[in-house]
């Protein structure tokens, strides 16, 4: 199903891609090398490059304690929906993933950010 809905949204790449951008200004701002964070949250640095280049998606556990770490929010890391983007798309991403853990929370947060 994942890779059903990849295929059917061609800007996700690009959403990890911006995620990633956002996670490297909010570490290169806290002054937190990679190899910190890394340590901090319990990845390796080449996890922290590789989302910092949108190649590997974070865990959201992993993105709830990068936010810790780096003294930020989610609206800092989350890159910005256009309303182009279609939201059922991410709401069967969340549905169809049981790993991505609190859906609620995040279907929350990406519903706020569709309807500013």
């Amino acid at each position: 199903m994942f890779a059903t809905l990849t295929m059917n949204f061609p800007n996700l790449k690009n959403y990890y891609s911006l995620l990633g951008e956002n996670i490297r200004k909010s570490r290169d701002e806290a002054r937190i090398t990679q190899q910190d964070l890394a340590d901090a949250i319990g990845l390796s640095r080449v996890s922290i490059v590789n989302i910092e280049k949108g190649r590997q998606k974070p865990m959201p556990h992993h993105l709830e304690l990068m936010i810790r770490v780096l003294h930020c929010s989610l609206e800092d890391i989350y890159p910005k929906i256009s309303e182009s983007e279609d939201m059922n798309v991410f709401n069967s991403i969340l549905n169809n993933n049981p790993e991505f853990g609190n859906k609620h929370k995040i279907s929350i947060f990406l519903n706020k950010h569709l309807n500013k």
